[in-house]
């Protein structure tokens, strides 16, 4: 018994336990993540490393070879939880920077959708200029025979106004379901999205702490 997580998203998810040596070293504390590969095997903490090129993979207790490769921030984030609840956790890395999340989601789903098949047909079968799917396939599809807890990603939350450029924005939590997103230099927002590009790191969760899953708004017929 335990819970399965996957870490799914851009560089932020994709950013690994071993650091490549071009990223930059904290700026004030501990390296952790250095700390964490040299503790001994965890066995309350398995780890599933998805391919990019769709190869075969497999369950590995957590240790310094195996969380090499494994999302950081999906790792720290099941250590926070398996320490808390006491259970076996299993994380599934499956994360490629610079991906648009429409590359993430089914092409059934486009296609079923009132808004977005009418996109698909009238653009060669992209939407907003990207393939649906074509990460889904590969990296998401395999997973489907897992029973897993749930998801995590990272994204970031920008805002367009008449002029249709897109602007880091504001945002607040108001009341239990409502989130209040403005830029003070765009009175009549057009546009919002969640979850971006690649330096952000959006802090949206839930009353669970779970990320909000990336969404876009006023994209209809553009």
């Amino acid at each position: 018994m335990g819970e399965v997580w996957v870490c799914s998203g851009q560089s932020n998810m994709e950013y690994r336990m071993q650091r490549y040596p071009t990223y930059a070293q904290p700026l004030k504390g501990a390296n952790l993540d250095v700390l964490e590969l040299r503790k001994p095997e965890n066995a309350s903490i398995r780890v599933y490393n998805r391919s990019r090129n769709g190869g075969r993979t497999s369950w590995s207790n957590a240790n310094e070879e195996s969380l090499k490769a494994a999302s950081a921030a999906g790792y720290f984030f099941s250590r926070t939880i398996q320490e808390k609840l006491n259970t076996p956790i299993g994380i599934i890395t499956a994360a490629v920077g610079g991906t648009h999340i429409e590359a993430w989601t089914a092409l059934s789903d486009y296609q079923r959708s009132p808004i977005f098949r009418p996109m698909l047909e009238a653009n060669s079968g992209l939407v907003d200029g990207q393939m649906p799917g074509a990460w889904y396939d590969v990296m998401i599809a395999p997973l489907i025979p897992f029973a897993v807890k749930g998801f995590l990603r990272l994204e970031v939350v920008e805002i367009a106004g008449s002029d249709h450029q897109f602007h880091p924005a504001l945002a607040k939590i108001r009341g239990k379901n409502e989130v209040l997103v403005f830029h003070p230099e765009i009175k009549d927002p057009l546009k919002v999205r969640l979850g971006w590009y690649e330096t952000a790191v959006p802090n949206l969760v839930n009353a669970d702490q779970l990320p909000v899953t990336p969404f876009k708004t006023g994209f209809q017929g553009r």
